[in-house]
């Protein structure tokens, strides 16, 4: 029996959308009663990190030159395995690296396919935790 359970506002366990395949964690109970008959059922076992949280980008805004820019978040909470998706643009994360918890970066090469201009929100997903707040902005012009 697959486990994919929702487990909070855009996280997933399992192998579902939006945000793609994490480690399967569940437990399997048994309840027996007094006559001998039991059944069992397979429950989600999930593990919560505290809420991953952007305080700033920076550069905020980069031009539209067709050039790579590294672009460097800074917030709390972030693990190895999180991701930078830049809303409002597809599904998809960027490339992103972990520098340490407060710090993530990605490359961006701004043209009419890839980062078109626009001013985008971005927000930080990780396994088994809330995604991040949206307040933070990146704009190219």
């Amino acid at each position: 029996m697959g486990n994919d359970c929702y487990t909070g506002r855009g996280i997933w366990v399992g192998n579902q959308p939006p945000f793609g395949s994490f480690p399967e964690h569940y437990i399997q109970i048994q309840v027996t009663d007094s006559a001998g008959q039991s059944s069992s059922k397979q429950l989600c076992l999930v593990a919560y990190y505290p809420t991953p949280q952007v305080v700033s980008v920076s550069p905020s805004t980069v031009p539209f030159d067709g050039q790579p820019h590294t672009i460097t978040v800074t917030g709390t909470n972030f693990r190895s395995n999180a991701a930078v998706y830049p809303f409002s643009f597809s599904n998809n994360p960027v490339t992103t690296t972990f520098v340490n918890s407060t710090t993530l970066t990605f490359v961006i090469v701004p043209s009419g396919t890839t980062f078109p201009k626009s001013t985008y929100k971005l927000w930080i997903v990780q396994p088994y935790s809330d995604v991040s707040n949206m307040d933070q902005t990146l704009t190219i012009y």
